[in-house]
């Protein structure tokens, strides 16, 4: 009886884990509505850390980020066309509570954000791996030690959802 009642637990437990996430697409997951984020820290995915140059969506792109301080990581991205500034980015990947949550404002070449003054997007973590980190919509994989993809789940203004992907190298500053 205490071992049907174990496996019956650990069966759960197990669904539980499987359907707390859904995949939007190849690489990207989604947290489903009413699931918690996994347990995790900034120390699992310090290896995001540096300056990546790449190229994504036809345009020059660059993410940095800095070690944590005080349970934060900051982020920045920019995107450049030929002789012509996209927009750019500021990301925090922050622990809130027991797990992780990144939020990202976007700004145009000018300085005028996407996002209204007091609202950002929010990406709570779906699902932590040795050298992948999933939030909602956003996945992040290191390749070696020198290359990182960043794969995100877009909609566009004509209600189609594509998955963007984004081949960085470390770089120096």
């Amino acid at each position: 009886m205490k071992n049907s009642i174990i496996i019956l637990i650990l069966a759960l437990t197990i669904n539980n884990l499987v359907t707390a996430q859904k995949k939007i697409s190849d690489n990207v997951l989604q947290l489903n509505e009413n699931s918690t984020s996994p347990a995790s820290t900034l120390n699992d995915i310090k290896w995001i850390v540096g300056h990546w140059e790449g190229e994504a969506l036809d345009g020059k792109c660059e993410e940095t980020w800095l070690p944590a301080h005080n349970g934060r990581m900051i982020g920045t991205f920019r995107m450049t066309e030929t002789k012509k500034f996209k927009f750019f980015a500021f990301s925090t990947i922050m622990e809130q509570g027991n797990s992780l949550e990144m939020r990202v404002k976007h700004f145009n070449y000018n300085f005028e954000g996407w996002e209204e003054k007091d609202r950002y997007i929010a990406f709570p973590l779906v699902k932590v791996e040795k050298n992948k980190i999933y939030f909602d919509g956003v996945t992040m994989e290191k390749i070696g030690d020198d290359r990182l993809n960043v794969y995100m789940s877009i909609k566009y203004r004509n209600g189609t959802v594509r998955e963007e992907k984004y081949s960085y190298q470390r770089t120096k500053i």
